[in-house]
């Protein structure tokens, strides 16, 4: 079985920019923290192109679960994450975790 996480921010108008840079940052700080997850990091560029985007596939819900609560307790990852927030809207972030369906 397969699972795909997303994470979807949308940057404030002004912060674009630095909301990039923030993502490329927190995508290589964590990769390099976890070199299997392997996260991506997308803008949306179509539609509402303030949106950006990352996606980590995990072969389990408890892989999924053991990375997220070990950057959960890393003060570093906490404290780029709250730094960043001036970049984003408030309550624009939204999480998904998809379940892959065999197609055999």
């Amino acid at each position: 079985m397969s699972y795909l996480w997303t994470r979807k921010a949308v940057a404030t108008p002004d912060g674009v920019f630095d909301a990039m840079g923030f993502g490329t940052e927190i995508t290589a700080f964590v990769n390099k923290k976890h070199p299997s997850l392997n996260v991506q990091f997308y803008v949306q560029t179509m539609g509402q192109t303030n949106t950006l985007v990352w996606t980590a596939n995990f072969d389990s819900v408890d892989e999924f679960h053991g990375i997220f609560a070990s950057l959960m307790q890393d003060k570093e990852y906490a404290g780029l994450i709250k730094n960043a927030g001036k970049h984003f809207v408030a309550g624009k972030a939204e999480d998904a975790l998809y379940m892959q369906i065999p197609n055999n």
